[in-house]
């Protein structure tokens, strides 16, 4: 009784210049789907540890609303610059004891810090919740910015405003996916 293994191995035998190559292709493919079954593995044992970590977000998500809210923060800071009080030039040359008695000193000086409480307002109202909330995000996966734990809660400028939406866009592009 013949068998048709044998038979096509013994036929194949006098062909080695054609088996080697498709042992090695068959070799390839073999380590191809092998690599797809471990990345398959580690995007569920990452599910998993989300899980367990009480992540809210995907990866995916958590970079893309960090971006959005880096360039949100950025937006917000540009707007307000461009309609920062303007300041009277025009009495500089005065010694300091007359410049501060001017009333219109006084008055730039109000405005000015009316006009920063009511940016940093809208940051506390509007993107605070938000930033804190990603933070949150980030450090459930072990990325931590000293810079940004510094400044999120108290920007008070439009310098920290800025550190925020940089350090959270740096964070977000240190995510995978």
């Amino acid at each position: 009784m013949n068998d048709p293994v044998n038979d096509i191995l013994n036929y194949l035998k006098d062909f080695k210049w054609i088996s080697y190559p498709v042992v090695i292709i068959l070799i390839i493919i073999g380590i191809a789907n092998f690599a797809n079954a471990l990345q398959d593995i580690c995007d569920f044992a990452k599910r998993i540890t989300a899980r367990f970590e009480n992540r809210q977000l995907s990866d995916r998500d958590l970079k893309e609303q960090s971006l959005d809210l880096a360039k949100q923060l950025i937006l917000l800071v540009n707007e307000r610059q461009a309609n920062d009080p303007l300041i009277d030039f025009q009495n500089w040359d005065k010694s300091w004891d007359e410049f501060t008695k001017n009333e219109k000193w006084y008055e730039y000086t109000k405005r000015l810090i009316r006009y920063n409480q009511e940016t940093n307002n809208i940051y506390f109202r509007d993107y605070a919740p938000k930033v804190a909330k990603l933070r949150e995000e980030f450090l459930k996966r072990g990325l931590i910015d000293k810079k940004l734990d510094m400044f999120y809660e108290r920007p008070t400028n439009y310098i920290g405003l800025q550190i925020v939406a940089f350090r959270l866009a740096g964070l977000a592009n240190k995510l995978s996916r």
